[in-house]
């Protein structure tokens, strides 16, 4: 389905061709997600965005930022703040490694404690069987 129209123009036009071909509307938008592996309010959405963008009678707009370009200080800021928190996150990992090699270790020492005794119940039924 590689197609160089963007996907809610493609979900329309693959919508608007199974409607000729006398499927209902929601039948068609939900046979469109299914092919395109979409769920069904994605589908839904592209269409409604292509069908407002371009179908209106308008021609489309491009759309203008208002917001300024990013001074170096504020770039700075961002990548320390970024940093600070891979920092964070590494500490986060490292702890959450521990948590899980000690409840390994619990675990462990669970199954060598019991060993013995585990042990010695299946000989002895064992020896009832024989």
């Amino acid at each position: 389905m590689a197609d160089d129209k963007p996907l809610g123009q493609q979900y329309h036009e693959a919508v608007e061709a199974k409607k000729k071909d006398g499927m209902s509307n929601a039948d068609a938008v939900r046979t469109v997600a299914d092919e395109y592996g979409k769920e069904l309010n994605a589908v839904r959405g592209g269409i409604h965005q292509y069908k407002s963008r371009h179908l209106d009678g308008s021609s489309p707009t491009t759309r203008r930022s208002r917001r300024r370009a990013p001074s170096v200080d504020d770039l700075m800021g961002l990548a320390k703040q970024s940093l600070e928190e891979a920092l964070v996150l590494i500490d986060r990992e490292v702890a959450e490694a521990k948590a899980e090699l000690d409840a390994a270790q619990a675990r462990y020492d669970q199954v060598v404690a019991s060993v013995k005794d585990r042990k010695s119940d299946v000989e002895s039924k064992l020896k009832a069987l024989s």
